[in-house]
């Protein structure tokens, strides 16, 4: 809580065991509810400088070391890369922002390509940039609502919307179809 001045607070760091112990139960629990869960982990490679230069290697490297230890007793549990790509592939500045702490969008977006690429199915991707794209067309905001143009956009988008909930029967569409007729009423 930022409203509240930092010497309220005790900071102490977890041990490896506090966060593998916490996290092994909280995914136990979970897996009650469903049992097909699967988890993904991962470190952020965003330097928090607060405690430091070594005090940001510490944190990372109990968060690696924990991390090991929920893999190393529990099933499905993953861990992406993230750190590690930047670190060891991209290692330069110039993935950072100018605060040299931050990340650019170009390496945001080139994390996020390596999660997709390394656990997404082709048939998955697909559906997502479908679903992209027609998102994309919900939020154009048109110069005039009632052009032949505009409504030839929404009946596109509303056969799209038709074809990838008839295939994928679990997306919701419900509001967008909604907010999307009500312009054909117009």
């Amino acid at each position: 809580c930022h409203k509240i001045p930092a010497k309220e607070f005790e900071r102490y760091r977890l041990s490896v065991g506090e966060i593998a112990d916490e996290y092994i139960s909280l995914i136990r629990r979970l897996r009650e509810v469903n049992p097909d869960l699967r988890v993904m982990f991962t470190v952020s490679p965003i330097r928090h400088w607060k405690d430091g230069a070594d005090g940001n290697q510490l944190s990372k490297s109990t968060l690696l070391l924990a991390i090991e230890q929920i893999r190393e007793a529990v099933e499905l549990v993953y861990y992406f890369p993230a750190y590690e790509i930047v670190l060891d592939e991209l290692r330069d500045y110039r993935f950072y922002a100018e605060d040299m702490l931050h990340l650019t969008s170009f390496t945001v977006d080139y994390i996020w390509e390596r999660l997709l690429f390394s656990y997404i199915s082709p048939d998955v991707l697909g559906v997502m940039n479908t679903i992209g794209r027609i998102n994309k067309g919900i939020t154009h905001r048109p110069f005039d609502a009632t052009s032949d143009d505009y409504r030839n956009l929404v009946r596109k988008l509303l056969a799209a919307i038709r074809e990838v909930t008839r295939i994928h029967p679990t997306v919701n569409f419900a509001k967008e179809i909604k907010q999307l007729e009500a312009y054909l009423t117009v």
